[in-house]
């Protein structure tokens, strides 16, 4: 199941990848930060109950549940302010705060389920300008940290091309 939130989705692509797969493939678009989150519940909540209905395999199926990626939009709150206003101003960070308790809840929700959770999210490089360090950060809270079970970063190094097809090199 993945919930696809970057509007950027690209079905011939996941085929290339992921083959006969893609068609076991639930993709929902999301427009919103609460979308991805009511999506994502609803569909774990889905499979728990179709799993556990009578004659159902009990919690033996393993699932994945992908959201692509935690932050591509701002919450409906934020959205609708943009619009009123005509600009995006400084607010507080409600996107922070909303993946904040989503994730603390997560947890229960998965105990004892085959069911993983994949989120991606952009990395940004970031320099202190008093301490000349470079550090990174990802956009939507440190709470994201905390609840990760690990992280993987990705690293284009270069293009490939071959008579035959194109790809990138990653690290």
């Amino acid at each position: 199941m993945l919930c696809e939130v970057e509007t950027k989705d690209s079905p011939d692509l996941r085929k290339s990848i992921m083959g006969d797969a893609n068609r076991k493939l639930l993709v929902a678009s999301c427009d919103a930060l609460e979308m991805w989150q009511h999506v994502l519940q609803f569909n774990i909540t889905k499979m728990k109950e179709h799993c556990l209905a009578k004659g159902g395999p009990g919690n033996t199926i393993p699932m994945c549940f992908g959201i692509d990626s935690l932050m591509a939009k701002g919450s409906r709150e934020t959205q609708e302010k943009i619009v009123a206003d005509g600009y995006a101003g400084r607010s507080h960070p409600v996107e922070a705060l909303s993946i904040a308790n989503y994730m603390r809840s997560m947890p229960g929700w998965l105990q004892d389920w085959p069911f993983c959770v994949i989120g991606t999210n952009h990395l940004k490089d970031e320099h202190n300008t008093s301490s000349f360090i470079k550090t990174k950060r990802t956009p939507g809270g440190t709470s994201l940290k905390f609840q990760e079970t690990f992280e993987i970063e990705l690293r284009r190094m270069s293009d490939l091309v071959f008579v035959d097809r194109e790809g990138i090199q990653l690290k």
